[in-house]
C-alpha cells in the first residue's frame, strides 16, 4: 500500500529475521512493517498497537519530529519505546513500578506506599517496627551456644583434634557473623521495619525487569541501572528524557 509518496510494506513478521533493514527501505524506498508489531489479539478483538502505530506515522514523516519516549501498559504487555526503539514485554511486577518510577523523576518514592498502590492491601506505616532481629531468651541462647563451642574447641585443641576443631570453629564463625549482621552500632538487636522490607521487593523486582529489558534494548536497561543509585526508591537521571505515559 501507498501513503503520500511512500510506500508500505506490510509483512507478516520481522520475529527472528537477520536482514538489513534499513538497507532494504533506501534501496527499494518502502517502509517495512511487520503485522504482528502492529496489531495483538486481546479478548478475541483485533488492537492497534498505539505505539507501533506512532512509529510508523514518525517512519512516514507524519508524525512529531522524533518519536517520544513511552512505556506504558496495553491489554496484557508492556510497549516500551526507547532513543527511536521499540519492543514489547509481558506483564512484570518490576514493569509497573518502572512505570510509576519514570512517571515522577527525580521523586523519591515510599516503599511500603508503592507496594499498597500496587497490591491494594494496607500494611504498616514504613516507621513501625516488625521486631527486633532475635530478643533476650535468643541473647542468651547465642550466649550459652557460644561459651560451649568454645569450651569444645579448647578440648580438641588439647586433643589435637584437627577435624572436629575445624568444624567447632566454622560454627562459630557462622554464629559470630550471623549475630554483627543483626546488632547495630549500639550493640543492641536491629530492628526490621515494614520500609526496609518492602525496599527490598520493589528493588528486587525493578532489577529482575532490568535485565529483562536489556534482552531487548541494552541502551535502556543501561539509562535504567545509572538512574537508580544504590538503593535510592527515586528514578534520578543525570539528563531526564521526556517520557510519554
Amino acid at each position: 500500500m501507498s501513503v503520500g509518496a511512500r510506500t508500505v510494506l506490510l509483512v507478516p513478521s520481522l520475529a527472528g529475521t537477520c536482514i538489513d533493514l534499513d538497507s532494504i527501505e533506501r534501496t527499494f524506498e518502502v517502509t517495512v512493517i511487520a503485522a504482528d508489531d502492529l496489531f495483538f489479539i486481546q479478548e478475541g478483538a483485533i488492537i492497534v498497537s498505539t505505539a507501533a502505530l506512532d512509529e510508523l506515522r514518525y517512519r512516514l514523516g507524519l508524525g512529531e519530529d522524533s518519536p517520544l519516549n513511552s512505556f506504558r501498559m496495553t491489554g496484557d504487555h508492556w510497549e516500551i519505546c526507547f532513543e527511536k526503539n521499540r519492543f514489547v514485554l509481558s506483564d512484570a511486577i518490576g514493569m509497573w513500578y518502572l512505570a510509576e518510577f519514570l512517571s515522577r523523576p527525580g521523586k523519591a518514592l515510599n516503599p511500603v506506599e508503592l507496594e499498597n498502590a500496587r497490591t491494594g492491601i494496607a500494611a504498616r506505616s514504613s516507621t513501625s517496627g516488625m521486631g527486633e532481629a532475635f530478643d533476650e531468651d535468643a541473647r542468651r541462647e547465642y550466649k550459652r551456644t557460644l561459651a560451649d563451642i568454645s569450651a569444645r574447641i579448647a578440648e580438641a585443641e588439647r586433643n589435637n583434634d584437627a577435624g572436629t576443631l575445624e568444624t567447632l570453629q566454622t560454627e562459630q564463625y557462622e554464629i559470630l557473623s550471623q549475630l554483627q549482621k543483626d546488632t547495630g552500632r549500639n550493640g543492641k538487636a536491629r530492628v526490621f521495619t515494614d520500609e526496609s522490607k518492602s525496599r527490598k521487593n520493589v528493588r528486587q523486582a525493578v532489577n529482575r525487569d532490568i535485565k529483562r529489558i536489556a534482552e531487548h534494548h541494552v541502551d535502556l536497561a543501561e539509562h535504567l541501572t545509572r538512574a537508580f543509585k544504590g538503593n535510592a526508591m527515586c528514578y534520578s537521571p543525570d539528563d531526564v528524557p521526556a517520557w510519554e505515559g
